[in-house]
């Protein structure tokens, strides 16, 4: 056998595995690119930057649980979000900012473009957030037009739990 016929032989063996490399080689540059992305959201909910959003959050939600109906709890946003107080603009900002996030993460989960084994460990994150700013969202949504608004976020909620992802 000459060096030819050897090489002919060869050849579709060294095909495939050059396809196998390129494949895992992408398989591996999505996945990377997933959990990059899964990080720098879990980075962007801790930063330093975030905290004071989180705090007028926390805050928020607890003004809402002083109120003992829904209705009222209703009106407490609806005055917020019309309020021109610049201490309720203010808040009402870091609110947005706050859902935002969790928008943006709807929408990589909804695009396959961020780490779906990601979502177990911070499954909490997620329907905490959401039962604490749902009603602030549906008084956004009633007024929004189209009204899709934080829609992200919603089929990320109920994904979560639709799916039990949730610990």
């Amino acid at each position: 056998m000459n060096i030819n016929e050897l090489f002919a032989t060869v050849q579709p063996f060294l095909t495939v595995l050059n396809t196998a490399l390129i494949v895992t080689g992408l398989i591996y540059t999505i996945r990377h690119y997933k959990l990059n992305r899964t990080w720098s959201y879990i980075e962007r909910y801790n930063s330093s930057d975030f905290i004071l959003t989180r705090k007028y959050a926390t805050i928020f939600y607890n003004k809402l649980n002083a109120f003992a109906t829904e209705e009222e709890k209703r009106e407490y946003v609806i005055h917020l979000l019309d309020s021109k107080k610049e201490e309720d603009i203010i808040t009402v900002l870091h609110l947005i900012r706050f859902i935002n996030l969790f928008t943006e993460l709807g929408v990589a989960y909804k695009s396959n473009a961020w780490s779906k084994k990601a979502i177990i460990s911070i499954s909490f994150l997620v329907l905490d957030s959401w039962e604490q700013m749902q009603i602030f969202i549906k008084v956004q949504q009633e007024r929004a037009h189209p009204r899709v608004i934080y829609s992200s976020f919603e089929h990320l909620y109920n994904d979560i739990i639709k799916r039990k992802l949730h610990l």
